[in-house]
């Protein structure tokens, strides 16, 4: 299944909370790989809520 594209490439909000949006980032930590997936608000770039996980599967975008 493929999401719509509600977006459409407009990575702008007037407000709080009109856009959030995800994306998971690899970090290596020492001898491991970290990932941590930020939830952020598009009016002012400020994190919401994020997560991190040893794995970057399903649990972690869902999470």
């Amino acid at each position: 299944m493929i999401a719509d594209n509600v977006l459409n490439r407009d990575f702008t909000a007037t407000a709080p909370n009109q856009k959030w949006v995800t994306v998971v980032t690899e970090l290596r930590v020492a001898d491991r790989k970290v990932y941590l997936s930020p939830v952020i608000d598009l009016f002012d770039h400020s994190v919401v809520a994020h997560c991190w996980s040893l794995s970057p599967n399903l649990q972690l975008t869902n999470t």
